[in-house]
């Protein structure tokens, strides 16, 4: 599991769709919901980002270990 402040959701977005397999937001009960290539999820977070004021906190479960790879490289190249 990996907790990320996003603040640059477009980006985020690309690399996520870019992944093989499933990439698991975690909510504050402990429930997972795939993000990877599913656009009405995504378009939830879009909302809550903007609401937040550009920016939003992000716990993910993310099983692929490349997948991971991908997410922690985007995250390190955004900072």
């Amino acid at each position: 599991m990996i907790k990320l402040h996003i603040s640059n959701i477009d980006s985020f977005f690309e690399t996520v769709n870019e992944c093989n397999g499933s990439v698991n937001v975690i909510d504050a009960n402990g429930n997972s919901t795939n993000i990877a290539h599913q656009i009405f999820e995504q378009r939830k977070l879009y909302k809550a980002y903007y609401q937040n004021k550009k920016c939003l906190d992000l716990c993910l479960n993310i099983p692929d270990p490349s997948d991971y790879f991908k997410i922690v490289s985007y995250y390190a190249g955004d900072c």
